[in-house]
Protein backbone atom coordinates (compact mmCIF):
# COMPACT_ATOMS: atom_id res chain seq x y z
CA UNK A 1 0.00 0.00 0.00
CA UNK A 2 1.66 3.70 -0.35
CA UNK A 3 2.38 5.45 2.15
CA UNK A 4 -0.29 7.16 4.21
CA UNK A 5 -1.23 10.60 2.87
CA UNK A 6 -3.47 12.01 5.26
CA UNK A 7 -3.49 15.46 4.84
CA UNK A 8 -4.74 14.74 1.22
CA UNK A 9 -8.21 14.54 0.55
CA UNK A 10 -10.18 12.74 -2.37
CA UNK A 11 -13.85 14.50 -2.11
CA UNK A 12 -13.81 17.70 0.28
CA UNK A 13 -16.84 20.34 0.32
CA UNK A 14 -15.56 23.76 1.05
CA UNK A 15 -18.77 24.46 3.76
CA UNK A 16 -18.54 21.01 5.45
CA UNK A 17 -16.10 20.52 8.59
CA UNK A 18 -12.83 18.99 7.62
CA UNK A 19 -14.25 15.86 9.92
CA UNK A 20 -16.24 14.41 7.24
CA UNK A 21 -13.84 15.13 4.37
CA UNK A 22 -13.01 11.44 2.96
CA UNK A 23 -8.90 11.08 2.93
CA UNK A 24 -7.09 9.60 0.24
CA UNK A 25 -5.87 7.11 1.87
CA UNK A 26 -9.78 5.59 2.70
CA UNK A 27 -10.37 6.51 -1.07
CA UNK A 28 -8.10 4.87 -2.42
CA UNK A 29 -8.91 1.50 -0.24
CA UNK A 30 -12.59 1.45 -1.00
CA UNK A 31 -12.01 1.44 -4.86
CA UNK A 32 -9.46 -0.87 -4.12
CA UNK A 33 -11.61 -3.24 -2.69
CA UNK A 34 -13.92 -2.52 -5.37
CA UNK A 35 -12.15 -3.18 -8.37
CA UNK A 36 -10.85 -6.22 -6.40
CA UNK A 37 -14.56 -7.64 -6.08
CA UNK A 38 -15.15 -7.07 -9.92
CA UNK A 39 -12.47 -8.40 -11.05
CA UNK A 40 -12.85 -11.20 -9.01
CA UNK A 41 -15.33 -12.95 -11.51
CA UNK A 42 -12.29 -13.85 -14.55
CA UNK A 43 -9.85 -14.34 -11.99
CA UNK A 44 -8.10 -11.20 -11.27
CA UNK A 45 -8.56 -10.13 -7.67
CA UNK A 46 -5.10 -9.56 -7.14
CA UNK A 47 -4.73 -7.50 -10.05
CA UNK A 48 -7.55 -5.35 -9.53
CA UNK A 49 -7.09 -4.16 -6.07
CA UNK A 50 -3.87 -3.45 -7.43
CA UNK A 51 -5.21 -1.28 -10.29
CA UNK A 52 -7.64 0.03 -8.06
CA UNK A 53 -5.49 1.03 -5.57
CA UNK A 54 -3.77 3.19 -7.46
CA UNK A 55 -6.26 4.00 -9.49
CA UNK A 56 -4.85 2.82 -12.79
Amino acid sequence: MPPKSSHFYAHSIPETDKQAWQTLDDHLQCVAEMAATRADRFGMTDAGYTAGLYMI
